[in-house]
């Protein structure tokens, strides 16, 4: 038994560190960015990969070349590439970097809700999955591996109990 309660002590401290790390972490390139003025957008489809946005000031020009996200009329956030002015003086042309024709609809000033700043590959698809698996308890949302994570704590705490208790007994 001394044993087994070794190695569910272990696995107990192991499961609590990294799950403080991961959420430390996630937060960390969520909650950082937003404080420093920028929106992390989850990217779906292949034409862009997963990218963080700040807001463009009104006094500055957006360029061709320049990748924004912009918000569709039915509320969908895009991350596509300026390629060209529109046919107003605010709107403009944009098109996803895998795609091979332009968006079909032009975009105007109003709908832009930031510049590119920077990406982080492969994190999205992450923040995706937790954000795809979520409970919803009262008002509250809460990410469905959190309860996962507690409940694999609570086990092993009270295997490592057990097995203590047992260890106490002989």
């Amino acid at each position: 038994m001394r044993v087994l309660h070794k190695v569910f002590t272990f696995l107990f401290w192991t499961v609590t560190w990294v799950s403080v790390i991961a959420v430390c972490t996630l937060a960390s390139f969520t909650a950082i960015p937003r404080l420093a003025g920028m929106e992390p957008y989850v990217v779906l489809s292949g034409s862009m990969e997963p990218v963080y946005v700040e807001p463009v000031p009104e006094s500055e020009q957006i360029e061709s070349g320049d990748i924004v996200a912009y918000q569709t009329m039915d509320g969908t956030a895009v991350i596509h590439r300026v390629v060209d002015y529109g046919d107003t003086e605010d709107s403009y042309i944009t098109k996803g970097d895998a795609n091979n024709t332009v968006d079909g609809n032009q975009v105007a000033r109003e709908q832009i809700l930031g510049r590119y700043v920077k990406h982080i590959p492969m994190l999205g698809f992450l923040m995706s999955g937790i954000d795809g698996h979520v409970l919803h308890i009262g008002g509250f949302e809460l990410p469905a591996v959190i309860p996962i994570v507690v409940g694999v704590m609570i086990l092993l705490f009270v295997l490592k109990w057990f097995t203590g208790r047992a260890e106490e007994d002989e």
